[in-house]
């Protein structure tokens, strides 16, 4: 939010955040046709060793996507 406020930056938040800030500095377009959507990649260095945690993450990712 402060690289919106220094007119840096934007952001994508929900409705009820936003009217939960209420900052009259910013300033709000609605979106209302269709949700933006992303992708998710996860990168790392095969080469490296990767923690315990950081294989159960990868592995939650698979299993949320793959349902």
């Amino acid at each position: 939010m402060n690289l919106v406020k220094a007119n840096i930056g934007s952001t994508v938040q929900p409705h009820p955040l936003i009217r939960q800030i209420c900052d009259p500095v910013l300033h709000t377009i609605r979106i209302k046709d269709g949700a933006p959507s992303r992708n998710l990649s996860i990168i790392y260095r095969s080469d490296h060793y990767l923690s315990r945690a950081a294989k159960a993450f990868i592995e939650q990712i698979q299993e949320y996507f793959q349902s």
